[in-house]
This record gives C-alpha cells, sequence and structure tokens, in this order.
C-alpha cells in the first residue's frame, strides 16, 4: 500500500513537477550568480531625543562613511541621498558621551549589508541648560 502511494506521489502530475523544479533551479542560479559589489558613501548623521535639559557643547561630527555591500543592480541605483544614520541621543549623561553608530541606527534598503562604519562612534558633550536668572522664581 505505501509502495503505491509514493509511486503515485512522484507520478502524478510530472510535468508540473519538472516545470517547478525547473523554476526553482533557474531561480537559485540567478540569485546566488548574481554580482555583488561594494561602495562607500558619506552620509549624514542625524540626531534625534536630545533631553530637553540638556544642550550640545561644541559641534559633533556630522557625517559617517559607510561601505556596503549589496547586487550590482541594486547599488546602481543607489544615492547618498536615500542613506542616513540616526543617532539616539536619550540616555545621554551630562559631561563628555562616547557614542558607538550601530548598522541599526542606519537605515538602508533592503537587499543590501553595511560592511563597515567609519567612525565607529562619535563623542557628544553636553551640559545641563542654565536658566535665565531673571524668570527664575516668578512662574514663567
Amino acid at each position: 500500500m505505501k509502495e503505491g502511494l509514493l509511486k503515485n506521489f512522484f507520478l502524478q502530475n510530472i510535468t508540473l513537477k519538472i516545470i517547478a523544479l525547473s523554476f526553482a533551479v533557474v531561480l537559485w542560479f540567478l540569485v546566488v550568480g548574481e554580482k555583488q559589489a561594494e561602495i562607500s558613501f558619506w552620509i549624514p548623521l542625524e540626531f534625534k531625543n536630545l533631553p530637553k535639559d540638556m544642550i550640545m557643547i561644541g559641534e559633533p561630527v556630522r557625517e559617517a562613511e559607510i561601505t556596503i555591500l549589496g547586487a550590482k543592480k541594486v547599488l546602481k541605483g543607489l544615492s547618498p541621498d536615500q542613506l542616513i544614520a540616526i543617532i539616539d541621543l536619550v540616555n545621554l549623561k551630562q559631561g563628555v558621551n562616547n557614542l558607538r553608530i550601530t548598522h541599526n541606527d542606519i537605515k538602508i534598503p533592503k537587499g543590501i549589508d553595511i560592511i563597515n562604519i567609519r567612525p565607529s562612534s562619535i563623542v557628544i558633550h553636553v551640559e545641563t541648560a542654565r536658566h535665565n536668572p531673571e524668570t527664575e522664581g516668578r512662574g514663567l
């Protein structure tokens, strides 16, 4: 009985199974055989969520160089304007902070891998915002 089921499984709709297998093999060769390329871009760093009671001292680094890897077809149509690094400042402490730029901070299209980020970290100096002595005590 089992022998008959296996025979039917492999021999029924044999034409459709051969076509499906052919499509799978062709698709596999297209994906695996696709030429990869590597390219570097300078992208802007955007800072968000600076605590309201903090101010930045000095001018932090505003750009990073990223090296990405992807299919040549995808990279051909890519411009630096499509890439941005968003640095979350929500957990900054007063003083000098060393923040790592990670792959998760960089918004990139699907199908592209980040190989390198330079600089991999940036220094941001923040201090508590000073209150205006003229408005203190007046409830302004």
